[in-house]
């Protein structure tokens, strides 16, 4: 009896010991995290700011060819010599690199409602970038046509991108009020 006695005394300590080291790595492991996912989505905010002036900047110039191509609609000048008059189409280069960064490693770290957020914003991303290609696609077809009926297409494509650009600016404005403030973290 005297030796189990012993024995579990001298387990004590172990146990104690291994239970503190448990309790210190996972403080470290819960800091870890806290300083990645607050890294992330500093950048992510930076990157929302950017995209934003981004889509305003372009928006602007987008307005300005529709309105050019609806002053000389009827008018024998081609979509060429129109795009000359305002620069050129524009559109805008959106950035998702830091919420690329969450995709393959400590998704688990950022709250439902924030996730469904960027995963909005990544699946409009992506519909901009189709109607960005569509418009493309139907500009080089028609970059020598004078006629009215290709430069109300060109002006409907151009819309059609205005409306998801400003359906992405309306998904970062929703995440920077609900998630930019460390409310991303569970």
């Amino acid at each position: 009896m005297d030796y189990l006695k012993k024995i579990l005394l001298e387990m004590i300590p172990v146990v104690l010991g291994v239970l503190v080291a448990l309790f210190i790595n996972n403080g470290k492991e819960h800091f870890d995290n806290q300083r990645f996912v607050n890294k992330v989505f500093k950048s992510i905010h930076q990157e929302m700011i950017a995209n934003q002036k981004e889509f305003d900047d372009v928006m602007e110039r987008q307005y300005a060819l529709i309105d050019t191509f609806k002053v000389y609609q009827d008018s024998s000048i081609s979509i060429l010599d129109l795009l000359g008059k305002t620069n050129g189409l524009q559109v805008p280069t959106v950035k998702n690199i830091s919420w690329r960064s969450f995709l393959n490693s400590k998704i688990e770290l950022i709250n439902f409602d924030c996730l469904s957020t960027l995963t909005d914003i990544d699946e409009s991303k992506k519909i901009l970038q189709l109607k960005v290609e569509r418009l493309m696609d139907h500009l080089l077809g028609e970059v020598e046509a004078t006629d009215s009926a290709s430069k109300r297409k060109l002006v409907i494509h151009t819309v059609n991108v205005i409306d998801s650009e400003k359906e992405l600016a309306r998904l970062y404005k929703k995440y920077l009020s609900e998630c930019a403030q460390n409310k991303a973290v569970d």
